[in-house]
């Protein structure tokens, strides 16, 4: 009972917090803040959209979303490795998310009839969390060997690769508590193939599985609520803000 009401005041803790910084982020960017443009983008957002939104459903628009949101080939034209590294957070992201944890909790609620160990869900988590690790290699070698002029090695960048890389690993702990303390077949264990050999290490790991579910936990949901604080969230909408100008571009201007 107890685990069930913090895990409920914490899960809306962090979404509360996640949609107030998101809130100030648009409310910021309509302001036109450092712009020069005063509050004119209040006045073309609502017009905009709604002459945008009859584009998002066509073909041509959604293989731009594609294109330039999800498979970023602009960034590919810019840097290879660059794009590598963000195609991998921004995929790992994805997977995580909305295949994993949302689609779990989904199962949960009796909307969906899943199992963590049917083959397709236990590969797709597995590679989610590779590409998160890659990422994060990635980014360190960007900035530690290479150092790249335009990436700021302070310590934000720093402790956002290591809470990223954290939920990750902790993730594959918690996988492999699991994968024990539920005795999960061995043939079914396998297909969660880097949980399956962390939880060959040692015959203790079922023992601390509902801690490191609550650290993974913890690290997961502050992270959520933390993001629309830090340029993380630049990251992440910089997709978005391609898709964006696209729009703007195939609309043209108002009356056209």
């Amino acid at each position: 009972m107890f685990q069930d009401t913090a895990y409920y005041i914490s899960l809306t803790l962090g979404v509360v917090v996640f949609a107030v910084g998101v809130g100030g982020n648009v409310a910021w960017w309509l302001s036109g803040t450092g712009s020069g443009q005063g509050d004119s983008r209040w006045a073309r957002a609502f017009p905009l959209l709604r002459r945008a939104v009859p584009l998002i459903f066509r073909r041509r628009t959604l293989g731009a979303i594609l294109v330039y949101g999800l498979v970023q080939r602009q960034l590919w034209r810019e840097s290879r490795l660059g794009w590598l590294m963000s195609v991998s957070f921004l995929w790992g992201v994805i997977v995580l998310f909305f295949i994993g944890s949302l689609t779990d909790m989904l199962d949960y609620y009796g909307l969906v009839e899943l199992s963590k160990d049917m083959g397709w869900f236990a590969l797709v988590n597995e590679l989610g969390g590779l590409l998160i690790l890659l990422g994060v290699v990635i980014a360190l070698y960007r900035r530690s060997v290479q150092r790249v002029p335009h990436l700021r090695s302070g310590r934000e960048a720093w402790l956002v690769l290591a809470w990223l890389a954290a939920i990750a690993l902790t993730g594959y702990l918690v996988e492999a508590a699991r994968l024990l303390y539920e005795g999960v077949p061995e043939g079914a264990a396998r297909l969660s193939f880097v949980g399956y050999g962390i939880s060959r290490l040692g015959p203790s790991w079922d023992a601390a599985y509902r801690q490191i579910w609550w650290l993974h936990w913890v690290l997961a949901i502050s992270l959520l609520a933390y993001i629309p604080y830090s340029k993380l969230f630049h990251a992440l909408v910089t997709p978005l803000s391609i898709v964006a100008s696209y729009l703007e571009e195939r609309m043209g201007p108002p009356g056209g």
